[in-house]
């Protein structure tokens, strides 16, 4: 038996701080990113749409959603929370059309609804009901898209990572992880 069943929360952890987060701080140090502060975000992919999360936001059960999310940057200087209600609303639109959220805003404006944010920066990967949605906020809309496309980068590479194990076990199927 392995112990991989699906995308943590240690993953995306993992994700961030081992691997995204370097260039972030990279970015920032050379000017290229217009500050060190932000919020980015990872959506259960195991939840797909249903009619009760058409306002989640609205509705206030958008956390039932969320897998991981991590603010970083200084109080000062910085509106973080406004940067965590953007992503928010980045990965909510990406959650309702399975697109980016800066797709929606340039191609389909017609999907939006309340809820929703004007600003590109979530990244989508999985063409079914089931999705990996990743969302940042914190700088320039084009580098929050970067830094989304990063997170679903490193996810996935840290989850086929956690395959090889699977691959080479005698189990047929994904098994639910032991209870604790």
């Amino acid at each position: 038996m392995t112990g991989f069943s699906g995308l943590t929360e240690e993953i995306c952890d993992r994700a961030y701080h081992d691997i995204v987060k370097g260039s972030v701080l990279v970015a920032s140090k050379f000017n290229i990113t217009n500050k060190l502060a932000g919020h980015v975000l990872v959506l259960k992919p195991s939840i797909p749409y249903e009619p009760k999360y058409k306002n989640a936001i609205l509705d206030g059960i958008f956390d039932d959603l969320v897998l991981w999310d991590y603010s970083f940057g200084e109080e000062e200087g910085h509106d973080i929370p406004k940067y965590k209600g953007i992503a928010r609303a980045k990965g909510y639109t990406s959650f309702l059309t399975g697109l980016p959220s800066h797709l929606v805003q340039q191609q389909f404006p017609s999907l939006y609804v309340p809820g929703m944010t004007k600003y590109g920066g979530s990244a989508v990967a999985g063409p079914g009901p089931m999705r990996l949605i990743t969302a940042f906020s914190g700088v320039q809309w084009n580098f929050d898209q970067m830094i989304s496309e990063m997170m679903i980068s490193a996810i996935q590479a840290l989850c086929h990572e956690q395959m090889g194990d699977v691959m080479a076990s005698d189990e047929a199927m994904i098994l639910a992880p032991p209870d604790v």
